[in-house]
């Protein structure tokens, strides 16, 4: 009976000490997908870049910057453009952001797109970036209200 109560002990244990910190934004994304663009911006904001694409859809780019002290390699920059096909792709180049103190500053960057087609439906959502990340607070602000359409 020690032995029971010793391994369930520690199995409550080890399950307490547990990452809790759940990433809500790939959902809160896909939670888009068939949704309204108007709506989406109602939610988002105004994107910081509309790209038309050669398939008669429309492209609205969300971007996010925020820098972190630190001695890490930063990350790159991230664009969005059309392939040779049509399909919307990222980009990136890098980019070098030293602090006061002669070290880099982490850059932590998201780049979002919507690609909607002409009738203002949500045909898909994706993003890149080591700043792609939300908290629950973040997904009950920023998730469609309608859900999933």
């Amino acid at each position: 009976m020690l032995k029971i109560a010793l391994v369930l002990g520690s199995a409550i244990l080890l399950c307490s000490c547990t990452n809790t910190n759940t990433n809500y934004y790939p959902n809160t994304l896909q939670s888009w997908h068939g949704g309204n663009s108007s709506m989406l911006i109602k939610r988002w904001g105004k994107p910081d870049q509309i790209l038309q694409g050669p398939k008669g859809t429309t492209l609205y780019v969300y971007k996010t910057e925020a820098y972190h002290a630190g001695n890490l390699a930063s990350a790159p920059a991230v664009g969005v453009t059309y392939s040779a096909h049509g399909n919307p792709v990222f980009t990136s180049s890098s980019i070098e952001n030293l602090n006061q103190n002669g070290g880099r500053n982490v850059a932590l960057l998201c780049t979002t797109i919507f690609e909607i087609n002409s009738r203002g439906k949500i045909l898909r959502a994706k993003s890149q970036g080591n700043g792609c990340y939300g908290s629950a607070k973040f997904a009950a602000s920023m998730n469609n209200p309608k859900g999933s359409m």
